[in-house]
């Protein structure tokens, strides 16, 4: 969406929360629409009421701790992904992000157990093995980045990213020839 439709989509979700001040899905449709239109007082905001109004709500506390990841706000990313995590347990995209901002944290073991636990809830999540792979590649244990990597380019062989670090981890384990195949598919 571009400004234009994220300002619309703001106006019409005002004119909705004032005239519904307890439908936690328009605050929550507000709180999304002032984060993508660079909000962040208002976005904070109206994540905060729709979950005051309803708690339960796993994937607004994962836009809620995104927008704490993109402002480098670590600490509170990884309260809102854990509220997820509570009322959802199974949540993948929960798992993955609050890895994400421990990897950001420097908690590196904490951070692969996540990405672990992402996979085995959803074992097509390239995503997630791609950050497996790429703190391990930072814990300098590069035979499991392999492996890591190597599930990521199977489970979405056109991703460049992973083909990329795949080829990164081959360099660090000592097999730069096996490498190359990999660095010429990202060219």
């Amino acid at each position: 969406m571009d400004q234009g439709l994220n300002g619309r989509a703001s106006d019409l979700l005002k004119e909705l929360v004032t005239e519904e001040p307890g439908n936690f899905v328009a605050w929550a449709g507000l709180g999304k629409a002032y984060d993508r239109s660079g909000n962040i007082m208002g976005a904070s905001e109206a994540y905060r009421k729709s979950l005051s109004l309803k708690p339960n709500q796993p994937n607004v506390w994962i836009s809620f701790g995104d927008f704490y990841f993109r402002g480098k706000s670590y600490l509170q990313s990884v309260s809102a992904y854990q509220s997820a995590l509570q009322h959802d347990p199974d949540n993948a995209k929960a798992h993955n992000n609050l890895g994400s901002a421990y990897k950001e944290m420097g908690k590196l073991e904490r951070a692969i157990s996540h990405f672990v636990a992402a996979t085995k809830i959803d074992v097509g999540y390239a995503l997630a093995y791609r950050n497996a792979g790429d703190v391990n590649i930072r814990l300098g244990n590069f035979s499991e980045a392999i492996e890591w990597l190597r599930k990521a380019t199977e489970v979405a062989p056109e991703n460049l990213f992973g083909r990329y670090w795949l080829g990164r981890a081959y360099v660090g384990a000592g097999q730069p020839k096996t490498a190359i195949p990999h660095f010429l598919r990202v060219l």
